[in-house]
């Protein structure tokens, strides 16, 4: 009979444990998804700034000289999309990566067209901004 009452309270136990484990992971979740959508709303906010501004058919040469002009660090990547051609990124946050990467980078992405003969891998000062987007890049992956 002792035995037995042992072995239900260690049940009650290890049951209760579980359920405040899992209503802490609960909790936990809900600060990760609020503090995401914090974050989502900067990144819009960011995008909404460049767009009114910096509008779809300006020329690459005009988008980087704004962005030298005002302090802007920006670096490229080709290249996003079907169409575009190099495209240049301003970093405007990191989120969480997968367990396979080591970084996860957030940034406000200036896609072009390549205008002119030149090949959509060389960028040129007359390629024209096709769109401003979010763009998400996972880095160090196994």
């Amino acid at each position: 009979m002792k035995k037995t009452l042992i072995s239900f309270a260690l049940l009650i136990l290890i049951l209760l444990a579980g359920v405040v484990v899992r209503h802490k992971w609960r909790q936990r979740a809900q600060r990760e998804q609020h503090a995401r959508q914090e974050r989502d709303v900067a990144y819009q906010s960011a995008l909404k700034s460049y767009s009114r501004i910096l509008q779809p058919g300006l020329t690459r040469e005009y988008v980087e000289n704004f962005l030298r002009k005002n302090g802007t660090a920006f670096g490229q990547v080709c290249c996003i999309g079907d169409s575009a051609a190099f495209a240049d990124l301003v970093q405007i946050g990191s989120e969480k990566p997968p367990w396979w990467c080591s970084e996860r980078t957030v940034y406000v992405a200036f896609r072009f067209v390549a205008a002119g003969s030149h090949d959509r891998w060389q960028k040129n000062g007359s390629d024209v901004l096709d769109s401003i987007t979010i763009y998400e890049q996972a880095g160090g992956c196994m």
